[in-house]
This record gives C-alpha cells, structure tokens and sequence, in this order.
C-alpha cells in the first residue's frame, strides 16, 4: 500500500492535471517495484512528468496541507494569550470559522461596539477570516494593523506570515516568521513554515537550519520528519555527479 503522503502527492499532481489515471497507475507500480525508496516527486520528475518548478510548487501544497491536518494534534498548543477561550465573543467567532461561515464571522467582527476592548485580537480574526475568504490583500492589511496595535502580537506575525507566504512574497513571509519566532522562540508552527518558505526560496541550508530547530522542540513530530526527508531527497538529487 502506498504510504500516506504520496497518495495526497499524487491526488495534488491529479488535480492540477500534470499526469492523468493511467499515469498515476505507472507511478504507483513503480514506487511499489522499488518498495517507496525513492520520493514520489523524484520519481515523477525522471518521467518527465513534472519539471522542477512544477515539483516545487506540488512540494510547497501538499506540505502546507500535511501541516494544516496535523497542526493541532501533534504541535504544541499556543499561549493562552493567543487563543479566544477567554473571551466569549471571539471564541463564537473561532466557532463560526470552523464552519465556514466566514461572512457572518466577518459581519459580527465589523459590529462589535465600539468599546470592545480586543482590538489587535478583533483585527487579526479580521485578517483569518479575509484570508479564508480568498481576500488575501484584505487579509494582509488586517493583520498588519493588528502588528500595529500590538507589535509583540506573536500570533498575528505567524497568521501575516501564512497569507505573505500563500501569495509567493517569500521573503515578506520569512520576516514575518521571523518576527513571531522573536517572541514565541518554540514556535514550531513558524519554524516549519520557515523551513518550506527557504525550500520555495531555494535556501536550503537555512530550511534544514529551522526543522532542525522545530525537532529540537517536537522531535516526533510526523510532518517535520517528512520535510527533511524530501530535502534531503531533493539535496541529493541536485548534487553534482562527477561527470558534470
């Protein structure tokens, strides 16, 4: 059976329509015949099924979605300072996210009274909900005024960051994690997503530099492990032979 993580690969190359079934069928007995040894992108890539910016931006999806299914099982959790269980109002909101129900989570954000307290919290929920929305410049100015409110706002740096990095500014996101690293150093959320924005940005000593890190923290954690193991694949794979 194939393992987990290539079959979300394949379904991602699938749905991008970079192979169709009959290939994906190929792929799938190959890795098989070779018992997984080789990385399903590598294994792509020597078919020429996929280039190498092809393969980097299928990398950059399907981690970015390995993350998000697992961020809230096997991470550490945030501060307490950085969740709305505290407060009624933004914990219904958190609720209406969760569902989906992005424009009532957004009307009751723009209604809260005017002497709600919350303001950087309510600006950056502002920005979650933008970024759900497919509004990511709307997004972007959210959580920036949020920063602006309240600069040591980890968690406002970390969700800046998400929206900078899904929209390709690389170096935007990295300083953005960065800065959220700066207050919350075990952040492991930000240094994962350090190390996938230096693998996009092709730095890839600074990407084994944060994973490092973020195993320093969680050294179990699944999603991790399996970055650096596709780095090192990828390392490998681009060393030059003696020939060349």
């Amino acid at each position: 059976m194939l393992p987990e993580q290539a079959v979300r690969f394949l379904h991602l190359a699938r749905e991008r329509e970079f192979i169709n079934a009959e290939q994906e069928a190929e792929i799938c007995a190959i890795l098989e015949q070779e018992e997984y040894a080789t990385p399903v992108f590598l294994v792509m890539m020597d078919r020429g099924y996929l280039d190498a910016e092809s393969a980097d931006e299928i990398l950059f999806e399907h981690l970015m979605a390995e993350d998000s299914s697992e961020s809230d099982s096997d991470g550490p959790p945030p501060p307490p300072s950085e969740t709305s269980r505290e407060d009624p109002t933004l914990k219904e909101i958190d609720t209406l996210i969760e569902e989906r129900q992005y424009e009532k989570a957004l009307e009751q954000l723009e209604n809260l009274p005017d002497s709600y307290t919350q303001v950087a919290r309510t600006f950056n929920q502002k920005g979650i909900v933008h970024a759900h929305m497919k509004q990511p410049e709307a997004a972007i100015d959210a959580h920036q005024k949020a920063i602006e409110l309240d600069p040591a706002y980890a968690k406002a740096h970390y969700d800046l960051g998400l929206v900078l990095h899904g929209t390709r500014k690389l170096d935007e996101a990295i300083a953005s994690y960065l800065r959220c690293i700066e207050q919350t150093p075990d952040h492991i959320e930000a240094l994962n997503n350090l190390g996938i924005a230096c693998v996009m940005n092709r730095d890839l000593p600074r990407a084994v530099e944060y994973w490092t890190r973020a195993l320093e923290i969680d050294k179990e954690r699944k999603t991790i492990l399996f970055n650096m193991k596709l780095l090192q694949s990828k390392l490998k794979s681009t060393k030059p032979t003696a020939d060349s």
